[in-house]
């Protein structure tokens, strides 16, 4: 018996993990369609739409059809009601269409779009359309979102020296390869058109990401920055999953990827989520921060609770390798996912912070989506 199979006790009736994390995604589900999509956000107070959160919602009731926790006519009444969001905040970019945040950001405003964004929104567009291949304006987006992120890749990449490749700026006035929003849209492309015109150079950039891992500690962001998070580690390994051939995939290296991630931000009860490489450290460490030696350099960890986007795309990380059923491993990684899935489930029940935030329920709604699609997938349901 697994974690995922074992009773709980909630308002005095027995109900496993899996039957918690099905109530959740769906009053997840719900809420957002009901609400209009609309809410705070941790980057800007005022109530209102958000793209990137219609991307995760597009692709958590997806799965959640394919998988027929909901029906394919509420996928299609959840799916119109936010393309319409989605057509209403797109915008013209690079020979398509992409999105942005849908607010002023530091130096951006509401209406640039972002890479990351638009991948997001194009990989939910990929999973609905799979199951409802005739929505005209699904179809349409996405299009168009593949379209400027080949565009994008093609004609506004810039060749970062120290990694020794090319990839795509994060957005025009954030004109930078940003690593785990470069991987995310080249991913994402791959699996929208996987012979495309630049599947092979996509496909040979995952490959040389990939390598760029440092052992024990993870990906940067970029050679000039010090910080490994979660959420951007879950993001590359992902990517990498989704983006790559069974016979470019180098699973051993994935696997272990992941096991040290976990290592690194595992802190009872929780996880934690974020690390800054430190040449010299503060000694002792201020305010809880545990360093640790790597080679001349320390990795200090901020002892910060991980946020709820990062447990949410743990636990996606978690549920493709139980999905995968690959040499009798599903119920090591389900093992593996039945913690992340009761920090995601106990985060959603507090009710307030980041669980009022369209953009982080949504992570933690396409988490808990491929969780229930990996484990159902495990048992026959649905089948």
């Amino acid at each position: 018996m697994t974690e995922a199979d074992r009773p709980a006790e909630q308002g005095g009736r027995p109900q496993n993990l899996a039957g918690r994390a099905r109530a959740a995604l769906m009053s997840l589900l719900d809420a957002h369609h009901h609400g209009g999509g609309v809410g705070p956000d941790a980057y800007h107070a005022a109530p209102l739409a958000h793209p990137m959160a219609e991307g995760r919602f597009l692709a958590a009731a997806a799965i959640a059809a394919q998988t027929r926790l909901i029906s394919q006519s509420q996928l299609r009444a959840m799916a119109e009601a936010a393309l319409s969001r989605l057509n209403q905040a797109a915008l013209p970019f690079a020979g398509g269409i992409g999105w942005g945040l849908g607010f002023d950001y530091a130096a951006t405003d509401a209406r640039e779009p972002f890479l990351i964004t638009t991948a997001m929104i194009a990989e939910g567009l990929i999973e609905l359309t799979a199951l409802l291949p005739d929505l005209p304006q699904a179809a349409e987006l996405l299009d168009g979102s593949l379209g400027a992120i080949q565009t994008w890749c093609r004609t506004e990449s810039v060749l970062n020296a120290d990694l020794g490749i090319a990839l795509p700026i994060y957005s025009p006035t954030v004109r930078r390869p940003i690593l785990n929003a470069a991987i995310y849209a080249i991913s994402v492309h791959l699996r929208g058109q996987p012979d495309g015109l630049m599947a092979d150079e996509f496909r040979s950039q995952l490959c040389e990401i990939r390598a760029l891992r440092q052992p024990g500690i993870g990906w940067s962001d970029d050679p000039a920055s010090p910080v490994i998070d979660l959420l951007h580690q879950c993001f590359i390994l992902n990517s990498l999953s989704a983006g790559l051939p069974a016979d470019q995939r180098d699973r051993a290296a994935e696997d272990l990827a992941l096991v040290e991630t976990m290592s690194l931000f595992s802190a009872a009860p929780g996880f934690l989520d974020t690390a800054s490489l430190v040449a010299k450290p503060e000694l002792p460490p201020a305010g809880g921060t545990a360093l640790l030696r790597v080679g001349d350099a320390y990795l200090a960890i901020k002892p910060n609770p991980a946020r709820l986007w990062s447990l949410g795309e743990l636990l996606v990380t978690l549920s493709g390798r139980i999905a995968d059923r690959v040499d009798g491993r599903s119920d090591r990684w389900r093992g593996y996912a039945a913690p992340v899935c009761e920090a995601v489930l106990m985060r959603l029940a507090a009710g307030d912070g980041e669980a009022l935030y369209p953009r982080q329920r949504m992570y933690a709604a396409f988490g808990l989506a491929r969780f229930m699609a990996a484990i159902r997938q495990g048992t026959g349901v649905g089948a």
